[in-house]
């Protein structure tokens, strides 16, 4: 189950699937995603592509609901730990041919949005977050790491601050 969409395994009587129920109903935004997947599946990037209802539509809607069936992926899922290089290449491959296949997609299409933040409440945010991993009376690796990227991101917001460390 994701943040913002909820996916169940369903048996059917053509086999496994995937039933994607978004938590947002915005069918607009649903029916463009399925028409990014088709595009990236034109250029032979392996997505798995919404199954067609009866209708020949990819998305209905019940009770404000959106749902969409979608066939389950190939493969198998590795954990980072166990990435091999072979692997790890591989993947840099893909999303090179997924740039490649987008490079030419219609500007038209592709979705705008509007990119503004509220400086003071990130900041605020950063802060609390940072408060709260230095309170902690032994740190770990991952704390420290979570540390850098906490300055990093007050660094992006407010160029020419001096983040603090410790």
């Amino acid at each position: 189950m994701g943040t913002v969409n909820r996916t169940v395994l369903v048996q059917t009587s053509g086999g496994a699937c995937a039933l994607r129920a978004r938590r947002r109903s915005d069918r607009a935004r649903a029916e463009w995603e399925h028409m990014v997947i088709g595009w990236a599946s034109a250029w032979d990037i392996p997505v798995c592509r919404p199954l067609p209802l009866p209708s020949g539509e990819t998305v209905w809607e019940e009770d404000g609901c959106l749902f969409a069936l979608f066939p389950l992926a190939e493969g198998r899922q590795v954990a980072r730990a166990d990435l091999r290089e072979e692997e790890v290449a591989s993947a840099g491959r893909c999303l090179a041919r997924i740039h490649l296949a987008f490079a030419d997609f219609p500007v038209a299409q592709a979705r705008h949005k509007a990119f503004s933040f509220d400086t003071a409440g990130t900041l605020e945010s950063l802060a609390r977050i940072q408060a709260a991993i230095t309170a902690r009376i032994t740190q770990t690796d991952a704390d420290r790491t979570s540390l850098r990227h906490l300055a990093g991101r007050r660094e992006w917001r407010l160029p020419g601050s001096q983040p603090v460390l410790r």
